[in-house]
């Protein structure tokens, strides 16, 4: 097999036509598992945005690097849900910085790919601002100071400044969320919120052609990607990793794994037979996000919003709500009666 190519179980005729200019060439008849078929620096498992990302950056290391996938291609797991909003607002200084640094290469995603010219389709920032309300669940005092220290630019609004700079947006405080069948639930706010807001942040607008456009830029510095593959066992020798085997047979040997398999992470850890000790754990959880217009919402200039409290982001006149809660703060003042709470699983 080449350096650089796509291999798939089957053929590609239903791939999105974003992902046809990656070479994918079938993938061979499996072999008995244990057969060491091809060795490697490295294996990604995991062909999602930051896969891909990793692979890339392990390939500009000058490492020899293979991605795994059990989908038909990169970013079709959680990266092709995600809410790709870029934010700044995390509870380190070190994430601030990070995230701050990575908006750059979001301005110049041709450049951070080093895209030849032509190479298109290409995902792209909207600068939209990102407005954070100031809720206890995410206290901004913190947060501002990092930004100082940091460099990160921001407004500190009131409830009169946040209502004027969103239109419609409801500024009344409701806490905590309640049920439908709470008579808690109609209560008028018990105040006002304010909010920070950071001009710098927005949203990428295609996150599934992100991982795409990484996965090809990967894929030109001779990484090659195994999609319809499933890890099935992980090879150790002396207590380090030597390895992995896919559910088809082929054996994968490196002497570096790495696991970024999002919501199934954790899964690949049990596998491996770690995990016991560490101190953070993923596992999946079931979402629901709901879609809604906005009525009035002003265009592309409107700027994304997160509601810390009710795991609720918007964006471009779309509201999703995500997780187990969904609360009432934020939704225009004609649905503030129809506010969303947690879902009966």
């Amino acid at each position: 097999m080449t350096a650089g190519q796509v291999v798939s179980g089957r053929n590609v005729e239903n791939f999105p036509a974003m992902l046809r200019h990656l070479s994918v060439v079938p993938a061979g008849p499996g072999v008995d598992r244990g057969c060491v078929t091809e060795t490697a620096d490295a294996v990604v498992v995991g062909a999602g945005v930051i896969g891909a990302a990793t692979a890339l950056e392990l390939a500009r290391a000058g490492r020899r690097v293979v991605v795994v996938d059990r989908l038909p291609g990169p970013g079709q797991g959680s990266t092709s849900a995600s809410s790709a909003v870029v934010r700044f607002n995390y509870s380190t200084a070190d994430g601030i910085a990070a995230a701050w640094e990575a908006h750059y290469h979001w301005l110049n995603w041709a450049g951070h790919l080093e895209a030849p010219d032509g190479e298109g389709p290409l995902a792209r920032l909207r600068q939209t601002g990102i407005v954070m309300l100031d809720v206890p669940a995410v206290p901004k005092k913190r947060v501002l100071e990092m930004y100082d220290e940091i460099g990160v630019p921001y407004e500190d609004w009131d409830a009169a400044t946040l209502a004027a700079r969103v239109p419609g947006i409801d500024t009344g405080r409701y806490w905590p969320p309640k049920r439908l069948d709470d008579d808690a639930f109609w209560a008028e706010p018990d105040g006002q919120l304010g909010a920070f807001w950071n001009p710098d942040g927005g949203f990428v607008d295609d996150a599934q052609l992100a991982a795409a456009n990484l996965a090809a830029a990967a894929q030109r510095r001779g990484v090659t990607f195994r999609f319809r593959s499933t890890v099935v066992g992980v090879r150790q020798t002396g207590g380090r990793v030597t390895g992995v085997d896919l559910a088809d047979g082929v054996a994968l040997s490196a002497p570096v794994v790495v696991n970024v398999a999002g919501p199934w992470s954790s899964g690949l850890n049990r596998i491996a037979g770690v995990g016991d000790d560490f101190t953070i754990s993923v596992r999946p959880l079931r979402q629901e996000v709901h879609h809604i217009g906005l009525p009035d919402a002003p265009g592309d200039l409107a700027p994304s919003h997160i509601d810390g409290r009710a795991q609720q982001w918007k964006r471009l006149g779309v509201v999703a709500v995500a997780q187990e809660i969904a609360g009432g703060l934020g939704l225009p003042r004609d649905l503030s009666k129809r506010r969303l709470h947690r879902p009966a699983f």
